[in-house]
Formats: structure tokens, sequence, C-alpha cells
């Protein structure tokens, strides 16, 4: 029976119950309606979507939320990506938890222990120590069948932890588990007293109800197993009563009745131990299948057969059977019950077949805790088919076993068999000291002292539960009254209702009058409005039309415009042959330069569909590229732009192509000896509307008695012009070469993608 608490370490990470009736999807919603409103990558968003889910890790032990199991892995998978990306070490340690706990429900040890370590180096790289001791209580459970001296190791550095940090509830929580390891092992006197300082401490603190029912439960199957049966049925009894206050139907309250129907089966109150056996079935089969209700269904199937229900028994035996590959545990206790009852049934050829599978377990794992029950059904088996010596062997070998954990039910168990065979063999003086001692365990247990305990003991419980159901009727009195009420206020609506329904109908009546009035009042107005429509239609289309012809006439004139500053340049160029005065070529030149950026402007309205817009990076682009090949710069000169993807009116765009021409012309022609430089060309918004236009070049810079009032210079005479057409502020710095600023505003500005 022991083996079903190998599992039992699923539980560590639920520090309250999973209940079948309060996981609410509302609550669900709730969660997702606020990560809706926090959404985004922060560590708020993060640890919304971890409590959404442990939402469902709780849920997923659940049949009816058995989906809920991938969303865990979907949002673990989530926190771990969203966590690295904002470098968040705590989030992907959780991630890596909840991929842990969900590892544990499912039995993958390996899988746990990996998740665990990888999320102790999380937690430490993050400085965070109580984050890291929940990872080590984590990687404790992942024990299988049995926990190693190094894993308890752990678990009381874990207790050491909270001991010093004053945390009672997580100490009462922890020598829970302590004691649950120790069970693994077999320990049971070492594991009652940890679990009693479990209980001590949640009992002396009035700490958490939920903790406290899964400590009585544990405690009383570690009583059962010490032989302390009046003990047990007193732990199993306080469990049941204190589980069923917070949840008739939660994960515990199963337990809690199958710990009890196993002490009334061990007592031989076979009817009560039906009854609780199939309650702890009932509940326990609404979550994900364990050792647990694998446990329930074996002893259900157990009972049925004592009782000679054979055909029932054997109903749950088929179920139990389909549970063989389950895990270790659920293994062994379908083999044990399968031994026991085709035994019982004399069918020994199907109980063979499982004698089999008992005998490479034991032999493989002589003291684990999945051995333990299995030694008395084979046993039985040989004696039953008259091999006593091969059922002495298995006794004694379990005997061995028995020294080790000082089991009272297991001697019990042992010494009854053995006075078996030595009367079958005749030994008569072994099988009556083999008697005596039987009785002398059996009394211990069972003696009437104990006996006259535990029918205190029951008398007190039931006296409890008839309480609490009197205060369930009375409960379900109070809800039927209320029920009586707003079926009351029900039938008054109803009436209210078919009184509007008859005044709804004539007005109703009414509205359609009006209505299908309405509408012929509406089809003569459509039909004028049509009439309209085409006369509208006609002139959309003239308009149209216009507008086109328009938009085809401004273009021609933007072309021509553009063709006849070209022929301007050519003259200029022609020109230009009959001049040998440097100074007179130089005028030309920049004349041509200067006609340039103004056709480079009617060149681009007349190839774009916008004829009122320039857009300026374009235009700036190509007017420096322009410059560029007209002065054959070298490569030791760079030009740089910072322009905003901004369109402008033409009648900025071309001062300032023009301020840019005078500017640039200037930089190339002035600023740079051999050694070169950068022009840089920044024109940018730099508050709502104003805009900044910056030429600046690091070359040898302007005389230092130059001042823009006083300067002749044609270009800076134009630019300082120009600067004033755009409405905007100049300023020429002559620090670390030449920087000209201008600050202009910009009504009509727009932005474009």
């Amino acid at each position: 029976m022991i083996q079903r608490y190998i599992l039992l370490v699923i539980m560590i990470l639920l520090p309250s119950f999973v209940p079948a009736q309060k996981v609410f999807v509302n609550e669900l919603v709730t969660m997702h309606n606020v990560y809706k409103r926090i959404s985004g990558s922060d560590t708020t968003a993060i640890n919304q979507l971890i409590k959404i889910g442990k939402w469902h890790l709780k849920a997923s032990q659940l049949i009816k939320y058995s989906n809920s199991t991938d969303s865990v892995v979907y949002y673990a998978d989530k926190v771990q990506r969203l966590s690295s990306s904002v470098k968040y070490p705590i989030g992907e340690a959780r991630s890596y938890l909840l991929r842990g706990r969900l590892a544990l429900q499912n039995g993958d040890y390996g899988k746990v222990r990996y998740f665990a370590s990888q999320a102790e180096a999380l937690f430490d790289k993050a400085k965070d120590k109580y984050g890291k001791v929940e990872a080590l209580t984590l990687s404790v459970t992942a024990y299988g069948e049995k926990a190693t001296p190094e894993s308890l190791g752990i678990a009381y550095k874990v207790l050491n932890v909270y001991i010093r940090n004053g945390d009672k509830l997580k100490q009462g929580y922890i020598l829970r588990i302590i004691g649950l390891m120790q069970l693994s092992r077999t320990e049971y006197k070492e594991s009652l007293e940890s679990i009693k300082k479990s209980l001590k401490i949640l009992e002396e603190n009035k700490l958490s109800n939920e903790e406290l029912a899964q400590s009585l439960v544990h405690a009383s199957s570690a009583s059962y197993f010490m032989g302390n049966i009046q003990e047990a049925l007193e732990y199993s009894l306080k469990a049941l009563n204190l589980s069923e206050k917070i949840d008739s139907q939660s994960y515990v309250t199963g337990l809690a009745y199958n710990g009890l129907a196993r002490i009334y089966h061990t007592t031989g109150d076979y009817p009560k131990a039906l009854i609780h056996y199939k309650k702890s079935v009932e509940i326990l089969e609404k979550y994900k299948a364990d050792d647990f209700s694998t446990s329930a269904i074996g002893n259900t199937a157990q009972i049925l057969l004592d009782m000679g229900r054979k055909q029932e028994s054997l109903f749950y035996l088929k179920k139990l059977q389909n549970r063989i590959t389950l895990n270790a545990v659920a293994r062994s206790t379908v083999i044990l019950r399968s031994i026991k009852i085709y035994t019982a049934l004399g069918d020994y050829e199907q109980a063979e077949k499982y004698v089999l599978r008992a005998k490479k377990i034991i032999n493989d794992k002589p003291f684990a805790l999945t051995t333990n029950n299995l030694y008395t059904p084979v046993a039985n088996y040989y004696f039953k088919v008259g091999q006593y010596e091969k059922a002495r062997d298995y006794l004694e070998k379990y005997k061995m076993v028995a020294k080790k954990n000082q089991s009272k039910i297991t001697f019990l168990q042992i010494y009854k068999q053995l006075y078996q065979i030595d009367s079958a063999q005749s030994a008569f003086i072994p099988a009556i000291r083999n008697l005596k001692l039987a009785y002398a365990y059996r009394d211990s247990m069972f003696g009437e002292s104990n006996r006259n305990k535990m029918s205190d003991l029951q008398v007190k419980y039931d006296v409890l539960k008839k309480d609490r159901d009197l205060l369930l009727k009375e409960e379900k009195n109070k809800k039927l009254i209320r029920e009586a009420e707003v079926q009351k206020l029900l039938i008054s609506r109803s009436k209210i209702i078919r009184n509007f329904s008859v005044a709804g109908i004539f007005i109703l009546a009414v509205i359609i009058g009006l209505i299908y009035s309405r509408y012929r009042t509406n089809r003569k107005m459509n039909s004028i409005l049509q009439s309209q429509k085409a006369t509208i239609e006609a002139n959309n289309i003239t308009l149209t039309q216009n507008v086109a012809e328009k938009e085809w006439l401004l273009k021609e004139i933007h072309h021509r415009v553009k063709n006849n500053l070209q022929i301007v340049m050519s003259l200029l160029n022609s020109q230009s042959y009959f001049l040998s005065d440097k100074l007179s070529l130089e005028v030309i030149q920049k004349s041509q330069h200067r006609i340039q950026s103004m056709s480079l402007i009617h060149q681009k309205l007349y190839m774009s569909d916008n004829l009122s817009e320039i857009r300026m990076p374009e235009y700036i682009s190509e007017l420096v590229d322009y410059l560029k090949d007209s002065f054959a710069v070298p490569r030791i000169i760079k030009l740089t732009l910072k322009v905003d993807n901004v369109f402008m009116d033409v009648s900025q765009a071309v001062p300032i192509g023009l301020i840019l021409n005078e500017s640039i012309t200037n930089s190339l022609k002035y600023a740079f000896s051999d050694a070169g430089g950068i022009i840089e060309i920044v024109l940018q918004n730099i508050d709502g509307d104003i805009f900044l236009l910056e030429i600046t070049d690091d070359g040898c810079g302007l005389p230092e008695d130059f001042t823009i009032d006083n300067s002749r210079s044609l270009g800076m005479r134009l630019i300082k012009g120009l600067a004033a057409d755009l409405g905007g502020n100049l300023t020429i710095n002559r620090e670390k070469g030449t920087q000209i600023k201008i600050e202009f505003s910009y009504k009509r500005l727009r932005y474009k993608s």
C-alpha cells in the first residue's frame, strides 16, 4: 500500500489545493484582461504571463482541463523568450520552474532535475536567494522510486533557510516533504516525526488549512505503516473533516477518503471501507491519472473481493490493469492486486504471469519502496500452489525489510503467513510461535484499549459530520427559499413582460404604419435625388477633366521652364568659350550652377504627380551630385547629408537650393587645402514647424574681420537675401571652419513615410 506515496511530492509546489470546482475560468479571463492592459515585454507583463502559466499548471491536473498541459508549455516558452529579450533572468528562471513542475506531474524526473538546475543557475545570476531555494526544493522532489541521502540533505538545507527567514508556513511545508521522502525510503519512524513537526508548526501558528489537511493525510499514512492504527484513524478523521470543509471535491479530500477506507478495511469494517474507497475513486478520477487514483482503484477491487462480490472486483481489476504502464509505482500496484485477486479466485495461471513480474522487481530492487508490498502476495501464491519453501523464502526476505522499518503491520502479515505455512507442513511448534507473534502484533494494534479509542474517535467524527450535514442542509434550505423567491419574482416579471408585449404589438403596428408612410415619401425623394445625382456626376466628370487638363498644362509649363533654363545654361556655356577672362568665366559658371539648382526643381515638378511640392532629400542629393561632378571633387573632400524625408513648397525649395548652391560652391572652391575635409548639409525639423538648414565645412574658415553686413560677395548677399525670402534667421559661425545656419518656419509642412 505504501508505494502510492512515491509521487505524492507532485503536490510539493502547490501550496493550496487544486480543486475540481474552484479552478474558475473567469479567473483566467481576468488574468488575460490584466495582461491586455499591460501587454508588452516589460517585467510586469512577463510576471502576468507567469501567473497565467501557473493557472494552467493547476488546471492541467484536472481531466476537464487536460488541454492546459499544452498551454503551460506555450506560456513557459513565451516567458523565456520575452525575458531573454529584456535581460530578465528571474523571468527565464520562472519559465524553467513552470516546465519543471509540469514534468513533475508527468513523472519525468530527468527533466525535473534539468529544469530545476537551469532555474537555480538563473536565480543565482540574478542574486535571488529565495528563488534559488525554490529551485532546490523542486530538484529534491525528482528522486523517482526512492529519495537519495543527497536529496534529503538538500531538503534539510532548504528547511534551514526557511528557519533563518522565520517563514513558518514554508517550514511546515518542507517538513511534510521531508517526511514523504523518508517514507519513500521506508523510514517510517523518521517520516512520522518529520510530519508531526510539520503539524505542530502549522497548528501552533494557525497557518494554511490546506497545508494542514495535507500534513494530516500523510501523518495518518506514516502512522498506519508503523502499525499505530488508532493514531492513523485520528489523523485520517481530522484530515477528512478539514478537507471537506475547504472543498469536498479536492484532490486531498480524495486522498483522505482513501486513507480512512484503508483503516476501515484493515479493522474489518468492510461496508464503510467500500463507501470511502468509492468516494476516493470518484474524486481522484477527475484528476490526471497518478499513483493515488491507481491505488484507490486497486483497493476498491480488493475490498469487493473480500466482500464476496467477485464480478465487481474483476471490473475494477481490469480498470486497474489499464494503468500498468503509467509508472513504476502504478505498475507495482497493478501486480500486487492482480496476484492477490487471481490467487484468491483460484486462477493460478493468470496469477503466475504477475508473480513472474513481481519476482523480477524483487530481485532487481529488494529494498525499494515499490518492492515492499510484493513479498506477501508472491509468498501467498506459492503457499496456495503448495510450494511452501518458496513461500517461506519470500517471507524471510520480507522479514529483513521489516526489521529495517519496524512496521507492526508488516510483521503481522509475515508471522500470520509463516503460521499458515508451518501448519501446512505440520511444524506445530514453529507454527504456535509464529501465531503468538502474530497475535502480539495484532493486539498491539487492535487491542481492547485501541478499539475503544478508535470507537470514541469515530463517534466524535460522526457527531462533527452530522453537525456539518445539518449546516449543509440548512444552507440548502435557505438556497431553496431563495430560489422560490426568485421564481416568484420571475413569474411576476413574466406577467409584466406579457402586458408590455401586448402594448408593444400595438405600438409596433402604429410604427409599421408610420414606416410605410415614410417609405412612400422616401421613394418620391429618392426619385428626385437620383435625378440630381445624375446631374452631379456629369458635373464631376467635367471637373475631373478640367483638373486633369490643368495638371497637364502645369507639367508642360514646368517642362518648358526647365528646357528654357537649360537653353540659358547652354547659351552661357557657349559664351564661356569666347571668354578668356578668368573672373568672367567664374561669374558665368556660378550663374550656370544657380540656374541648374532652379532647373532641377522644375524637372522634379513635371516628372512628379505632385505639382506643388518637392521631395527635399532627393532634390538636395541630386543638386549635390551635380556640384560634385561640376567641380570634379576629389575623394579627399567628403559631402555628407542629413536631410529629413520632407516635402516643401516650390517657394521655399528654390531659395534653399540657391543657398545650398552658393554655400557648397564657396566651400569647394575656397575652404580646403590639399588635405581635404568634410562638408555637412543638414535640413531637419527641430521644433514644431521650425526647420534648420545648416551647411558646415571644416576648412580654413572666413576672414577674421568678416561680417555678413559688410560682405561685398555676391554669394553672401544672395544667401542673406534668400534667407530673408524664407523668413528665417541667418547666422554664420567661422570657428573650426565655416557654418551657415538658417532657422525658418513652414506652416504647410508634411512628412512622408
